[in-house]
């Protein structure tokens, strides 16, 4: 790696500190993996419960991404996997149902209610629909809701869809007005390499500027078990600093994650936004750029 690819060792922590607790609003982005594990037949609503508790005492606001309709409906349907799009689409509508049953009993308790919204590609990506999810999460916010936003796999096709719940909730970060996005996962940020298989690989824990070895060494699942792995959450980064939103990656294998982050004792990776200005308006996805191109090679 490159000696300028993130802050010097002697200013990363207090760094780190300083822009988590200026956190007004932020949307976390939960994963399948979070929800239900389809191998061991298992729902995570312990989980899920601890984790709403630990988020209601934050205070600071927030809306969710949350991935998980399939998964549940396989696990709590006792289903194979879908053979075909109809199927999954079909999943997708009863395990909706069960994935919001799921929030709303884990808000319930503390007084707030989930709201679902469900969105395409359409929804977020053109400028009426922006506006219309825009309008519709603060109206959520005003009534006292939390939104929990997800894909509409039941009507989306691949034409409108976005393929994977990072890139969504980037639009949904800078639709709620949101200043930080936390994606949620299951290692502590970015790493040079995978570090479940390279004991070398070392943490990126604040990303000024973005290179072609860090677009290269997320450009694979480190670590990650849901659609995309590291390489969509540097999309969805990439996303979210179009809207001057800065994107945390932490580690969620705890259900109190984000009260360590916010308290900093989390190991993570801060995205500044400002991090992609070599290449903000290059349309092609930055795996591409990195392969193809040496033209941001600094």
């Amino acid at each position: 790696m490159k000696k300028n690819q993130t802050a010097s060792s002697s200013t990363t922590q207090q760094q780190l500190l300083e822009r988590i607790q200026s956190t007004r609003r932020f949307m976390a982005k939960i994963g399948s993996n979070k929800i239900a594990c389809t191998e061991q037949n298992l729902v995570h609503s312990n989980w899920i419960r601890k984790f709403v508790a630990s988020l209601t005492t934050l205070q600071r606001e927030f809306s969710l991404t949350s991935s998980g309709a399939i998964s549940l409906e396989r696990v709590l349907g006792n289903r194979p996997p879908p053979q075909s799009t109809a199927e999954k689409q079909a999943y997708a509508a009863f395990g909706q149902i069960r994935l919001m049953e799921l929030y709303q009993q884990a808000f319930l308790p503390h007084g707030m209610k989930a709201a679902q919204v469900l969105v395409t590609k359409n929804s977020l990506t053109t400028e009426d629909g922006f506006r219309n999810i825009q309008g519709t999460m603060e109206a959520i916010r005003k009534l006292g809701g939390i939104t929990i936003a997800n894909e509409n796999d039941t009507v989306a096709t691949d034409e409108i869809r976005f393929g994977d719940n990072d890139t969504l909730s980037a639009f949904a970060a800078a639709a709620d007005g949101a200043d930080t996005l936390i994606l949620i996962t299951d290692v502590n940020g970015l790493f040079t390499g995978n570090p479940k298989i390279n004991s070398n690989a070392q943490h990126l824990p604040v990303i000024d500027i973005i290179t072609n070895d860090i677009i290269l060494a997320a450009s694979g699942p480190i670590g990650d078990h849901s659609c995309g792995g590291m390489e969509t959450k540097l999309e969805a980064a990439r996303i979210a600093a179009r809207y001057g939103i800065d994107t945390f990656i932490i580690n969620g294998t705890s259900e109190n994650c984000l009260r360590a982050f916010f308290n900093g004792n989390s190991q993570c990776t801060l995205i500044h936004h400002s991090a992609f200005q070599n290449f903000q308006n290059d349309p092609r996805p930055l795996k591409t750029i990195a392969t193809h191109t040496a033209a941001y090679s600094q």
